[in-house]
C-alpha cells in the first residue's frame, strides 16, 4: 500500500462535508433545532434514512415563531 494521494484526501473531504451537509444547513438557517438535526446527521446518518430525515428537517421552512430575530 502506498501513501494517500491528494486526490484521496479531497474525495475523503467531499465525503465528510456531504455527510455533515444537513448539519451545515441548518446552522446556516440558524434554526432552532440544529443541535437535534447536527446531532441526527452524526448518529443517524450512516443509516442514510436518518441522513434523509435531517436534510428534510434543516430544509423545512420555519414558521414566523421559529424564525430569529436579528
Amino acid at each position: 500500500m502506498g501513501a494517500i494521494g491528494p486526490w484521496q484526501i479531497a474525495i475523503l473531504v467531499v465525503m465528510i462535508a456531504g455527510y455533515l451537509l444537513p448539519g451545515v444547513i441548518a446552522f446556516l438557517r440558524m434554526s432552532q433545532y440544529r443541535w437535534f438535526i447536527l446531532g441526527l446527521t452524526v448518529l443517524g446518518g450512516w443509516t442514510f434514512l436518518g441522513w434523509i430525515a435531517a436534510l428534510v428537517w434543516s430544509l423545512r421552512t420555519m414558521s414566523p415563531l421559529e424564525k430569529p430575530s436579528s
